[in-house]
């Protein structure tokens, strides 16, 4: 027999499954890398599903979709956080609130991030490279240039970039390979062409034979 606690979390998650219309693996993924939300009252969860799907302009799928893809997005304070991550990113990119919408829409980790600590050093970062008007241009055409972490990613590879001595001429193509680039790609390419790489390759083992 389940205890009464039981019997309650046991009832909240098939509430929470039925409201974001989620599969069982899916629920599961989420309650195990997000324990907490079993200790969420449901009116709780139920106001943070509204606020996230009315400050998006989702259906109600479109937000379990959202939050299998990102849990986070219900564990963290969406009513602070949202309305302050929107208009200064709307402030900030000089965009109106249906564009902000669908930018949010294809990356919405953005929403839980620190304006101060995340948001604003990245901005910084690759507008010192090549210059704050291309820098938010270039993040408003690819919004995943501001979930690249800045101390594990983007400064060791800049940083190894400059002890290399050579002079670089940075443009838009350059940062997408030094934010985007797989570790293991990174290693072999860093900022070249992977098609120039493999030709080089290819005489050097000419010139060997």
């Amino acid at each position: 027999a389940y205890s009464a606690s039981t019997t309650s979390m046991l009832q909240k998650i098939d509430w929470l499954q039925d409201r974001l219309n989620l599969e069982n693996k899916t629920m599961a993924r989420i309650i195990s890398s997000h324990p907490l939300l079993l200790g969420r009252s449901l009116g709780n969860l139920e106001k943070k599903i509204q606020f996230i799907g009315n400050s998006l302009d989702l259906a109600d799928k479109e937000v379990g979709k959202l939050i299998s893809k990102y849990p986070t997005l219900i564990t963290f304070n969406a009513n602070d956080k949202i309305p302050t991550m929107m208009s200064h990113l709307q402030k900030r990119f000089e965009i109106d609130e249906k564009r902000l919408k669908e930018m949010l829409k294809k990356n919405p980790r953005l929403l839980p991030m620190s304006i101060e600590e995340s948001i604003e050093p990245k901005l910084a970062f690759y507008g010192a490279l090549i210059g704050e008007k291309k820098a938010r241009r270039l993040v408003m055409e690819s919004i995943n240039l501001l979930v690249v972490s800045l101390e594990k990613k983007l400064k060791p590879r800049l940083a190894e970039v400059q002890k290399s001595g050579v002079k670089i001429d940075w443009d838009e193509t350059l940062i997408q390979r030094l934010a985007r680039r797989s570790n293991a790609d990174w290693e072999r390419c860093k900022l070249e062409d992977a098609w120039t790489v493999r030709r080089r390759e290819r005489e050097q083992n000419d010139a060997c034979t």
